[in-house]
């Protein structure tokens, strides 16, 4: 689980919107295993980011899918709060997530970088409950960090 969530860049968001319909959306995001939790960046005006402000409960998966053998797949969802947190993602990810997200900045710059700075604001994902699976197995784990 935590070399999923430790490896993979990109997830899936599951907001909920106008009549709590879920509303998925891929994006780029962060694993801090020090603090065990989610961050992403988002556009301000951002669907996402409206849906976070009016019900900050979310849903968050990373996944690995073989289509040959679907008993390979594997993934980690993780649900929680979404909060927009002040001072940008440097600021917000502890001390020992410097390295990732200066990896994570060379290696999808020109990605990260779209959109004017002032636009995007910083969201962290505060896990409560984590599930993993391969196959058909599940594991469950229910966090109070």
């Amino acid at each position: 689980m935590i070399q999923m969530l430790t490896q993979k860049r990109i997830g899936y968001l599951c907001t909920a919107g106008y009549k709590n319909r879920p509303h998925v959306t891929p994006i780029f995001c962060i694993y801090d295993q020090k603090m065990h939790k989610m961050y992403f960046q988002a556009n301000i005006n951002s669907k996402k980011i409206r849906d976070i402000q009016k019900n900050p409960k979310v849903s968050l998966t990373v996944d690995t899918r073989d289509i040959i053998n679907p008993f390979n797949n594997e993934g980690v969802m993780v649900q929680g709060t979404a909060e927009i947190v002040e001072g940008g993602l440097r600021k917000a990810l502890s001390e020992d997530m410097g390295i990732a997200l200066d990896v994570f900045m060379e290696k999808f710059y020109a990605i990260a970088i779209k959109g004017r700075p002032a636009e995007k604001v910083t969201v962290r994902i505060n896990i409560k409950k984590t599930v993993y699976w391969r196959g058909p197995k599940f594991t469950s784990v229910s966090c109070d960090v």
